[in-house]
């Protein structure tokens, strides 16, 4: 199973009055039942609008930032050991955050390592239970506010064959001088055999859509369902149209399968599809002069699936 040395934590925080928080949150990761937590890390301020009402965020921990322990390893996270109350969301201090929907994943730290879906839950404002009562969570130190932390639902990764019926779009623009756009950007994906099953606009949100230094999150439907397996290098667009002479520089994206349809609350098979933790391809603009209207996104290989 794979060994983890690098995670992401996206989350989407309530739009109701009050869901946003000035405090920090903690992603808590312990593995087999240790005394110690292997990641028990707290998120500084960032560029981002952090954990505001509305928006959403996307964090990252590094290797250093994981506990080994040994002390004579590389620090990593062992994703064979983790069982269903292992990944944990918490918070810091008493102003209550929140969350509408949250997802961990990670990836092995090696060149071209696997990418692995560790826990996700959507939609936390549904009345809905998973695992005891999930939904209409708050997070404060204040016992009459919240709870401290919460268990993430654990995901298993779909592998290359798993239908997908919904994705995860998540991208972060870069924080420098207009490097955010008004534009309008769409993701159209094609099978190896021609079928178009996405070709879907980025519409404005609730969120900070595409503003500098700001991170974004969407849940998105397909037409038909696919697998991973039916597309090739070629199938994935993404493009900036609609003022887009507006150029943009994002600094990561991803995209996700989800298992089951959206609208829902869990999905229990999530897949890896696009991963670019470094945006490669430079600036996005429909001025050739600005950057490039459209780029074709990389498939990052499937993982072994565990019967």
């Amino acid at each position: 199973m794979p060994q983890l040395g690098h995670l992401w934590l996206g989350t989407v925080t309530s739009g109701e009055r009050f869901s946003g928080t000035d405090d920090s949150i903690v992603l808590i990761i312990n593995v087999g039942g240790d005394r110690m937590d292997n990641v028990h890390h707290t998120f500084s301020d960032t560029a981002q609008d952090d954990l505001e009402g509305d928006q959403a965020n996307i964090y990252e921990v590094t290797q250093d930032q994981i506990d080994t322990v040994t002390g004579f390893v590389p620090a990593t996270v062992d994703t064979e050991s983790l069982n269903s109350s292992s990944i944990r969301v918490a918070t810091r201090g008493s102003d209550a955050w929140t969350p509408k929907s949250v997802f961990v994943w990670g990836r092995e730290q090696r060149d071209e390592g696997e990418v692995v879906p560790l826990g996700l839950v959507i939609d936390l404002r549904r009345s809905f239970t998973i695992d005891g009562p999930l939904h209409n969570v708050e997070l404060s130190t204040d016992s009459d506010e919240g709870r401290v932390s919460f268990g993430i639902p654990r995901v298993t990764p779909g592998g290359a064959t798993m239908p997908i019926q919904g994705l995860i779009v998540a991208m972060i623009t870069a924080d420098e001088d207009d490097a955010g756009t008004d534009g309008l950007l769409r993701l159209r994906i094609t099978t190896v055999a021609g079928l178009t099953v996405v070709d879907h606009p980025l519409t404005d949100t609730e969120q900070s859509d595409q503003e500098q230094g700001q991170a974004n999150i969407y849940f998105i439907p397909v037409y038909k369902p696919f697998s991973k397996a039916e597309l090739n290098e070629r199938s994935i667009e993404l493009s900036i149209t609609k003022d887009g002479d507006d150029a943009w520089l994002p600094t990561s994206f991803f995209l996700f399968g989800l298992g089951e349809a959206l609208p829902t609350y869990f999905s229990p098979l999530v897949e890896p599809i696009v991963h670019l933790a470094t945006w490669p391809f430079g600036w996005m603009s429909t001025d050739a002069d600005k950057g490039r209207q459209l780029n074709r996104l990389p498939l990052v290989p499937s993982g072994a699936v565990v019967p």
